[in-house]
């Protein structure tokens, strides 16, 4: 029989190969990280697909709402299914680490469930102050609570953003922490979106530069349609060998001449791993969800798969 520390040893395993899938398509971790960006010295092509529109709804369908309250930010929480995971950003890059130890979970939670949490509607992307920290912690419906910390700020996956009277420092200092690791930029922080982008588009000031990748020789991708919460491609392959290429991509946005990687919205998000084999002189149709990235600013945008890409115009 496996106790509940065993059972969540093995999911906390799962969420670090989860962790890992969604952090090569979404963020720059990794200088080896096929790809990385994108083409920070190559600007938007000028037959950029224009879509006036707001483009993509930011509901999710499938996924259940949360909406938070200073009483229960962290109720639904289940530390005797669910690990604990700590996020730390320090401006440059992110520390994450697990809690498996349920009985230490619970003393968290309950020291953080200790605090009176009031709501602070004039906070803005200003009250930000490094370092930023996060949480994680699934819910008993298998998904998950995500919330952010700064400056005395909770903020939570709704957006919500709460005085929040805590000292994380001693969360890292003063707990033991399993499977450590570190990743540059801010985008596998929990609430990374609402950490980046407020009514007034995007704020530069914690986002992820786009590295540069070298572009694929004899493939070319175009915008066949686009629908409230997703892109169709053609991906055509003009050369004279096959080309392959998988399931993850990457959403950049170009902000004062240069390309900065688009972090998803709050939610427990994971690419499929296929390997996808593009014949010579052949064509192939390609959706892209790009609902996990919200309401998009008015912007041009660039979608990377492998590398390649397509840029497009949100008005």
């Amino acid at each position: 029989m496996v106790n509940s520390m065993g059972i969540k040893h093995i999911l906390g395993f799962f969420h670090c190969l989860v962790l890992s899938i969604i952090l090569v398509g979404c963020t720059s971790q990794t200088v080896d990280d096929p790809i990385q960006g994108s083409l920070q010295l190559i600007p938007p092509s000028n037959d950029t697909t224009v879509i006036s529109r707001p483009f993509p709804n930011s509901i999710i369908p499938g996924v259940p709402s949360f909406v938070s309250s200073p009483k229960t930010l962290l109720q639904d929480a289940s530390p005797s299914t669910s690990a604990l995971t700590l996020y730390v950003y320090d401006g440059e890059k992110t520390w994450v680490a697990i809690c498996y130890d349920d009985v230490v979970v619970n003393e968290i939670l309950d020291n953080l469930n200790s605090v009176i949490a009031i709501e602070a509607p004039g906070w803005s992307l200003k009250d930000i102050t490094l370092p930023l920290y996060g949480l994680e912690i699934g819910r008993a419906d298998g998904w998950s609570i995500q919330a952010a910390w700064s400056n005395g700020y909770w903020i939570a996956q709704d957006g919500k953003a709460y005085n929040f009277d805590f000292d994380f420092r001693h969360l890292r200092t003063d707990y033991t922490w399993s499977n450590a690791s570190e990743y540059l930029g801010i985008n596998n922080m929990p609430c990374a979106s609402l950490l980046t982008k407020d009514t007034n588009g995007w704020n530069r000031s914690y986002m992820t530069p786009a590295h540069i990748i070298a572009p694929a020789e004899n493939i070319s991708v175009a915008i066949k349609t686009w629908g409230q919460s997703r892109l169709d491609l053609q991906i055509t392959n003009t050369g004279l060998a096959e080309w392959s290429f998988g399931e993850v991509y990457e959403l950049q946005v170009y902000l004062d001449n240069m390309w900065y990687v688009v972090p998803k919205i709050p939610g427990n998000w994971a690419f499929n791993l296929p390997l996808y084999t593009l014949p010579a002189a052949h064509s192939l149709d390609k959706a892209y969800d790009l609902g996990w990235y919200g309401n998009l600013p008015v912007g041009t945008y660039r979608l990377v798969v492998e590398n390649t890409w397509v840029d497009f115009r949100i008005e």
